[in-house]
């Protein structure tokens, strides 16, 4: 592994897009979660069930 290179696995949150989720991968490939996932992901874990709220997502 090259010193000088960043770490094989890098998470930011860029200022230009502040909801997305961004993980890079040195030499391989750019992983992005899409706002609406993330959102989905929040809805489908907060609906209630039968009266009782399920656990909210938190990324």
């Amino acid at each position: 592994m090259n010193p000088k290179s960043p770490s094989s696995f890098e998470m930011e949150r860029t200022g230009d897009m502040p909801a997305q989720e961004q993980a890079t991968f040195t030499g391989e490939t750019l992983v992005v979660v899409a706002t609406e996932q993330v959102y989905a992901q929040r809805l489908s874990e907060t609906i209630f069930e039968h009266g009782v709220p399920t656990p909210v997502f938190v990324p």
